[in-house]
């Protein structure tokens, strides 16, 4: 069939689904495929793949998240239909003039959102095969489990169709599959692809033998207020968003139980780092021996990671995936968390620890683990094997890519 065509879109730039978006186009892009890339604020300047700004209409850029992380945020979910129906129409301009342009056989569309419906109308209009990529966090509000709104009607069954008319489906985990998606959209025999993030693991990346010997602690604006020098044992909560629902309280309140063996690292940011930091600095039981990073380069992250003993998840929502576990698999570190959610079909009992959801069955198990070397070591090294074996690119990509060109094919037949 030679090589394809594949345009991308994404609702925001995003983090987690950023890195995914980044991860899809490079793979593609590395099997000789035209990608092009588009969402609001991109900013890229490569050339391959093809990146597009999606111009707005306002400078408040829809996200799917239920916590807008910026001020320029808004979640989709809070948003009226004459509100919501305006940013589709930008997505939908933009999108209509970038497959004029480059004529792709195939449109993967990020986020069970506005993004999706603007990629079902524009895909239909030209007879192009499109799939999306489901991210739990755009569905979860319409359960209104934990969020004070639900999405609008008129909204949702927009969306909702966009997702019932699609080619195919991707998610993270079973979980998502199973809890998220069959209980809000009727699939039929649709084909669905079920695949974890695949992870940097060479030299560079995560690996336990790339380690740092010291990290930035950086304030909101990104400029550095300390360097930190790491002991030889620490352990290392990688959790982006220091919010409730990440559950970054849980983590300071199971830390006395483990802080007289080794320090806490944290990274990332978020409306409660101020409060902790005052309640660490006064706290004679948590003063330097818990250290908030902020958000850290991808570099120091790695290293930060590679070289903990163990990291720690505690959120107080069900993580749909969790890609900081598996990069923490990759550094052969192992991992202490909550159980419940997509963090269930990663971990398994050789490679790490699943606790009840308190801290202090979390903190216990974390001493537990730190007083038992051998066991330590050991799902250390199998955590390493793991993430060669589960989230290797040259495995996962070919699986992707295969997934997308028989879409793409079953779509050329219908057409004859």
């Amino acid at each position: 069939m030679g090589n394809k065509t594949i345009l991308i879109i994404a609702q925001n730039k995003g983090r987690g689904s950023g890195i995914v978006v980044k991860q899809q186009a490079s793979y593609l892009t590395s099997q000789n495929h035209k990608v092009i890339v588009m969402y609001p604020d991109n900013q890229c300047s490569e050339t391959e793949p093809i990146n597009i700004n999606i111009r707005l209409h306002t400078n408040i850029i829809p996200v799917h998240e239920y916590l807008p992380t910026e001020k320029n945020q808004k979640p989709v979910h809070s948003m009226s239909d004459k509100e919501a129906f305006e940013y589709i129409t930008d997505y939908e301009n933009a999108l209509e003039e970038a497959v004029k342009q480059h004529s792709p056989n195939l449109i993967i569309a990020h986020h069970a959102n506005i993004s999706t419906v603007a990629a079902c109308k524009i895909a239909r209009k030209y007879d192009i095969p499109y799939i999306v990529f489901i991210h739990g966090t755009g569905v979860e509000p319409r359960f209104g489990k934990l969020f004070n709104t639900k999405y609008d009607d008129a909204v949702w069954a927009k969306i909702k169709e966009a997702v019932e008319f699609s080619n195919g489906i991707i998610v993270t985990t079973k979980y998502v599959l199973q809890k998220l998606v069959k209980p809000m959209f009727d699939l039929e025999k649709k084909p669905v692809l079920v695949q974890p993030l695949s992870i940097d693991l060479t030299e560079k990346g995560y690996n336990p033998l790339n380690t740092v010997k010291e990290v930035p602690s950086v304030d909101k604006e990104g400029k550095v207020k300390k360097i930190h020098k790491l002991p030889k044992e620490y352990v290392v909560c990688p959790s982006g968003s220091l919010t409730e629902a990440k559950g970054f309280p849980n983590i300071i309140k199971a830390a006395p139980h483990f802080l007289d063996i080794v320090p806490l690292f944290i990274t990332g940011d978020g409306p409660l780092r101020t409060k902790y930091e005052k309640l660490i600095e006064q706290d004679p039981q948590l003063k330097n021996k818990i250290h908030i990073l902020g958000y850290i380069s991808p570099k120091f992250k790695a290293g930060l990671i590679n070289g903990a003993l163990l990291s720690i998840f505690a959120p107080n929502k069900y993580e749909h995936y969790g890609i900081a576990i598996t990069e923490s698999l990759g550094g052969g570190t192992p991992v202490v968390a909550y159980h419940g959610g997509g963090v269930d079909s990663i971990i398994t009992k050789d490679l790490g620890i699943l606790t009840e959801r308190t801290p202090n069955d979390l903190g216990k198990s974390i001493r537990g683990l730190l007083q038992d070397n051998d066991k330590l070591n050991r799902m250390s090294k199998k955590a390493r094997l793991a993430s060669e074996k589960r989230f290797n690119v040259e495995i996962l990509g070919p699986q992707f890519e295969s997934f997308l060109l028989n879409i793409i094919n079953e779509e050329v037949k219908r057409k004859l």
